[in-house]
């Protein structure tokens, strides 16, 4: 039986050496390269070819949700499972954003690193349940967003929050700056806010755009 090969980011040393003990014990795991270094994280994801890369996000050298960007150009075959102490709402978004095949975080059980490593190696998806529960928040807050807002003033929104203009606004969705007004108009009447920091940060916390 071919064993799923592994490689191991994270700049933690004594965490790196647990992982290491834990895998050693399972025959279908192994455990191909490691290092503490974000920056060289893809060139080894490269030069190894690993089936399942483990990910820390907080690197001090360099941001981890990078390395999985680089990934997706460089290697899309290699799949990442992110193991991170972070489980907020704007990293598990910009890591599922970023197609990453699995999210755990670092309270988790033991076994569970081991069920995560197999599952995303076979073309599974697998995320811890505090991290589903985060997405599944996200998702129906854009959802009532989306019934709530008409499919124009959703493009209305999230164009204003990504920093456009009346004017180009219109320009994008071939309407007048006075009709784009009116519809920033009828969203803040909607939603219950006003100006375009709080309309941004309405689109962020619902998912519509990324942080």
């Amino acid at each position: 039986m071919e064993k799923i090969k592994v490689l191991l980011v994270d700049d933690h040393t004594l965490f790196r050496a647990g992982v290491k003990m834990l895998l050693q014990i399972e025959t279908d795991i192994v455990i191909i390269g490691e290092t503490g270094e974000a920056r060289t994280a893809a060139e080894l994801a490269v030069h190894l070819h690993p089936d399942v890369l483990i990910l820390d996000i907080s690197m001090p050298d360099y941001d981890g949700l990078a390395v999985a960007r680089d990934l997706a150009e460089r290697a899309p075959h290699v799949k990442i499972l992110v193991v991170s102490q972070h489980e907020n709402r704007e990293y598990v978004l910009r890591a599922t954003k970023l197609g990453v095949s699995g999210y755990l975080v670092k309270s988790a059980a033991a076994d569970e690193l081991v069920t995560a490593i197999r599952t995303v190696a076979s073309g599974g998806k697998y995320l811890d349940a505090s991290v589903a529960k985060i997405l599944m928040d996200a998702w129906q807050g854009a959802e009532e967003a989306k019934v709530q807002l008409s499919e124009r003033e959703c493009q209305v929104l999230i164009l204003t929050a990504e920093g456009k203009t009346m004017r180009e606004i219109g320009e994008l969705l071939h309407i007048s700056p006075k009709t784009v007004d009116f519809h920033r108009t009828r969203i803040s009447e909607k939603l219950g806010i006003r100006g375009r920091v709080e309309l941004t940060r309405y689109a962020i916390n619902h998912g519509l755009i990324k942080s």
